[in-house]
């Protein structure tokens, strides 16, 4: 899937209609050019920029195109096992992990990590997550904090 290719739209009209209609204006969208992309790299950056409420709408908006070319996918391997004469197989890969990176001002972080980091614990809870990569990153603050003390 080329999500970000999902983003841009035909000719831009996704990316247009994200900025002037999900956002009104209140979100610009920046996608990073293949020019600036080194060799090798997989990934490819999109930065939102403007209110939060903004940035809140576009990025629901990215989630569930997402969401919805996840699932046309699924229902096609489906459709596809169906005519084999296989089991349904829309189900395969639905629950495999992704990774979403976000990148935070530093200014901001502080917000959403929370004193003494209840604010990611409640966010890992919450989201019923918080096994693996919540204990590496609990690893890593816990060495920073035990410096200062």
């Amino acid at each position: 899937m080329d999500a970000v290719g999902l983003i841009i739209g035909k000719g831009g009209q996704t990316l247009k209609r994200l900025t002037e209609e999900v956002s009104n204006h209140t979100c610009s969208i920046r996608v990073q050019p293949y020019q600036e992309i080194t060799n090798g790299c997989t990934q490819r950056g999109i930065v939102l920029r403007g209110t939060f409420e903004g940035i809140e709408k576009v990025q629901r908006e990215i989630m569930d195109l997402l969401r919805s070319r996840r699932q046309k996918a699924a229902d096609a391997k489906a459709e596809e096992a169906l005519k084999a004469g296989g089991k349904e197989g829309g189900k395969e890969g639905g629950n495999k992990r992704k990774t979403l990176r976000w990148l935070i001002p530093a200014e901001l972080s502080g917000l959403l990590i929370g004193k003494k980091g209840i604010g990611r614990e409640e966010i890992q809870q919450e989201s019923g997550e918080g096994g693996r990569e919540g204990g590496r990153e609990r690893g890593r603050e816990g060495g920073r904090e035990g410096g200062r003390g």
